[in-house]
């Protein structure tokens, strides 16, 4: 018997070592269960805050791209006013360009006109003077007036 009872207790001592055993591997998985579960909440964490983030920049590139667009529209509202601009001074060039000459022209057209006038009021242009009574080619007036004239026209060219 005390065989029989040597090896009960060699049993029982196997078997609370083995149950120690298995209660410190239950502890460590469930040590490992913990730290796991933390992780898992720590990425579910980091995802929540990467989804948060990304519909953040989703949203700011949304309102970017509308800010994009309407200054391209304002670009575009500028730039066919610069063209609007352009357009009304190259006309409005023009019609300078044109009334100048209009002008000139017809300036030229008065500077004429009062040359022709002013040749035939020249006493140089006659033989006789008209304004003195004896007959002589020229007097004196005549032909100082007859000067200014002639040198007056000289110095317009």
């Amino acid at each position: 018997m005390s065989l029989h009872l040597q090896e009960i207790e060699s049993l029982q001592n196997s078997l609370r070592e083995r149950e120690k055993y298995v209660t410190e591997l239950e502890n460590r998985l469930r040590a490992l269960w913990d730290k796991l579960e933390g992780e898992r909440k720590c990425h579910l964490e980091h995802l929540r805050l990467q989804e948060e983030h990304l519909s953040e920049i989703e949203r700011e590139n949304e309102r970017l791209n509308n800010h994009i667009r309407q200054l391209e529209r304002e670009l575009n509202e500028a730039n066919k006013t610069i063209s609007l601009q352009h357009e009304l001074m190259t006309t409005a060039e023009k019609r300078g360009v044109d009334k100048a000459k209009e002008e000139l022209n017809a300036a030229n057209e008065r500077i004429k006109r009062l040359e022709e006038a002013g040749d035939k009021m020249d006493p140089m242009n006659d033989t006789e003077c008209e304004c003195d009574d004896r007959s002589v080619l020229i007097c004196k007036y005549c032909f100082d007036s007859s000067t200014r004239w002639f040198k007056a026209k000289e110095a317009k060219s």
